[in-house]
């Protein structure tokens, strides 16, 4: 997991392609303010296959 600011967010990594199974989570981070203006962050979950 990792938290960027909105203005340094990632954007190859979170949604680009990827050599096989690799799910990712982005979501907003940071202090609501009713809506004011958007998140201060975004929040990147990053998932790999594991072999059980």
């Amino acid at each position: 997991m990792r938290r960027y600011p909105e203005a340094e967010f990632p954007t190859d990594p979170a949604y680009g392609p990827t050599p096989g199974a690799t799910p990712r989570l982005t979501t907003c981070g940071g202090d609501y303010n009713g809506g004011q203006r958007p998140r201060e962050d975004k929040i990147v979950v990053y998932a790999t296959e594991s072999s059980g």
